[in-house]
């Protein structure tokens, strides 16, 4: 998610970007639909944005799909 008690979504997928961890494909599930709040953390790294309420499907599609890419 993006709004997290320590840190926010957008500056942990910075982190995790420069990190060891920068080749894990990074999915987010949050209940933000702003275009803008997606369209950040597209362009940070972010791999796929879903919006809550999402199917179970819809999220194990997302997450199956990227680590088999």
């Amino acid at each position: 998610d993006l709004k997290l008690p320590e840190v926010d979504g957008f500056t942990l997928i910075e982190k995790l970007k420069k990190s060891q961890w920068a080749t894990i494909p990074i999915v987010i599930l949050s209940a933000y639909s702003f275009p803008a709040d997606k369209k950040r953390a597209l362009r940070l790294g972010a791999r796929r944005y879903l919006v809550k309420p999402a199917l179970l499907r819809e999220i194990e599609q997302a997450i199956e799909e990227e680590i088999t890419n």
